[in-house]
């Protein structure tokens, strides 16, 4: 066909696409090479919706040959799958900015398509207008990985979360269960996406193809996405759009400050300066670690350590005891905590205890270990 093109792109090089700016299609071919898959036909059955792909005749160095292509929805859902470290960051934004902000407020706007509407009420009217048109048809959760897993059809857990969820979006928590009080791992709202738009049941999949076919096109060609409902209910009250574009604004510079602090300490940490990032990582900290944690995060910031270590370190400096319970000085002190917990043995409910540091003795250790 004649109206191929190539598009260079300087992080995923060179792609030949065809259509127009507002439906392009890609060469799945060259897409799927340029995102790090070795299996291009199996990479676009696993993760494109079948309405997505289509075939063209191309000009090649053999000859007209006929070569599979994805529309926009497609070249989305194929990043998405993709584990290269951009594609990583591309999939992180959509689970942890415009997802949420769409379950939020019904709307996700980029930050200038915020100042322009803002500034000229008339391009607002006329963005809902276009919306409308294209539209044809708790704050902070947090959820367990197993049980999020089990219900997505993940066979491994463990590896699912390792392979799909960013490391900032898990965390762990000790949770009452029927052997007993036990850590499991837990995700965020960004987590949770990174999860469903990974899984492959039928449901997941509706999912995932409205992300890609309705959220980023729009998001691209607009700057903002909003639900049907948010654009009937600013359309026919103009307070609320008010309000909506405020909100939006606040928590996109919130956001903004947040990153710009953690780009600060990182820029700190860099210079031989690991003590300024933990810190102030605990200050106002009300969680107590498990010392295999504590090892770990001591590690994060400069200090080489690991749980064995770190454990005959905390012994031979009179810490704890041969089997690991802290001294009670120490306790006192609010150095350490003893959690009480219960566990099933043989059948038999039994009582057992863990050391934990608190958010003081974390700032104690970082000034003993990191700083001497």
């Amino acid at each position: 066909m004649s109206n191929i093109q190539i598009f260079n792109h300087p992080q995923f090089g060179a792609i030949r696409t065809t259509g127009t700016p507002d439906t392009p299609e890609f060469c799945a071919m060259d897409l799927c090479r340029s995102l790090g898959y070795t299996n291009g036909r199996k990479a676009v059955k696993d993760h494109c919706a079948e309405e997505d792909v289509t075939k063209r005749y191309t000009p090649t160095n053999g000859g007209d040959q006929e070569l599979t292509y994805v529309n926009e929805s497609g070249m989305y859902a194929l990043v998405l799958g993709s584990k290269l470290p951009q594609a990583k960051q591309f999939k992180h934004w959509v689970t942890s900015e415009v997802l949420p902000s769409i379950r939020k407020h019904g709307a996700y706007m980029t930050t200038a398509t915020i100042e322009k509407v803002m500034n000229d009420p008339d391009s607002w009217i006329k963005l809902l207008t276009t919306l409308k048109e294209e539209r044809h048809n708790p704050d902070a959760p947090e959820f367990c990985a197993m049980d999020l897993c089990r219900s997505l059809g993940y066979t491994n857990g463990r590896k699912a979360v390792k392979d799909h969820c960013a490391e900032e979006d898990v965390t762990k928590r000790y949770t009452p269960t029927n052997g007993g009080e036990q850590e499991l791992t837990y995700v965020n709202e960004s987590g949770m996406y990174a999860l469903v738009l990974g899984s492959k049941l039928p449901q997941a999949k509706q999912f995932k193809h409205w992300v890609t076919s309705e959220v980023l096109p729009s998001i691209r060609k607009h700057g903002a996405y909003m639900t049907t409902a948010t654009i009937e209910k600013v359309m026919n009250d103009p307070d609320s759009w008010i309000k909506l574009l405020t909100t939006l604004k606040e928590e996109r510079q919130q956001r903004q400050i947040a990153e710009s602090k953690a780009a600060l300490l990182e820029e700190v940490t860099k210079e031989q300066a690991p003590k300024v990032a933990f810190a102030d990582a605990i200050i106002g900290s009300d969680t107590n670690i498990t010392i295999r944690n504590l090892a770990k995060l001591l590690r994060q910031n400069g200090y080489e350590t690991g749980e064995k270590r770190l454990y005959e370190w905390l012994r031979k400096n009179g810490y704890i005891t041969l089997d690991n319970k802290p001294m009670q000085r120490y306790v006192e002190q609010g150095i350490f905590f003893i959690a009480e917990g219960t566990h099933s043995e043989n059948g038999v409910m039994k009582a057992h205890m863990t050391t934990k540091v608190t958010p003081k003795g974390q700032q104690y250790f970082i000034n003993k270990l990191i700083t001497k």
